[in-house]
């Protein structure tokens, strides 16, 4: 693909992504987007068909590269300890703010065809079955909502990610879940 092509596409992502941020996705519009990547309509038209193409396309993008990031994270657990592992693939995602900020304007759409965290949720939990984290399909549902949500969490909040605060949300819910087995 020519470079001016590459470019061309790489504003008209980067300028739909902060539209969507600012004003939400219904409110959008191709002349918007246009304006904001400073090209004629008719360019957008040459490569999308329309701003529902475009949403898709930025899906299909941070999927591909948050897929990358998954299958990075179970080929290097065996050459470093899990915990270091685990924060290096959730930091990488959160200070990625290309990747941050279109996961945040991707989690503001939702269409018959574009709806991320229904996408996430089943990329995680093919990837967990794939890597047989558990036998138990509920066990695997379960880690897969946790951790989309806490990926959520840590993208839509200025708090870091900690292995340390993680563990004491679980220990807190296993105290919470002891206590339904109590009464």
């Amino acid at each position: 693909m020519d470079l001016r092509v590459k470019r061309t596409i790489r504003e008209i992502e980067n300028s739909f992504i902060a539209l969507v941020i600012d004003r939400g996705f219904q409110k959008v519009s191709v002349i918007q987007i246009a304006k904001q990547a400073e090209i004629n309509p008719k360019t957008f038209y040459d490569h999308f068909q329309d701003k529902y193409d475009l949403a898709k396309h930025v899906e299909n993008n941070f999927l591909n590269q948050y897929t990358e990031i998954i299958k990075s994270h179970f080929a290097n657990n065996g050459e470093q300890s899990g915990t270091m592992n685990l924060v290096a693939t959730v930091n990488f995602m959160l200070n990625n703010q290309s990747l941050r900020q279109s996961l945040v304007a991707l989690q503001m759409i939702h269409t018959t065809n574009v709806d991320i965290n229904v996408e996430m949720k089943t990329l995680i939990t093919e990837q967990l079955s794939n890597h047989h984290v558990s036998n138990d399909p509920l066990v695997i549902e379960i880690i897969a909502g946790i951790v989309l949500i806490t990926i959520k969490y840590y993208v839509q909040n200025p708090a870091r990610f900690s292995v340390t605060h993680q563990l004491a949300v679980i220990n807190e819910l296993n105290h919470i879940l002891d206590s339904f087995s109590q009464k």
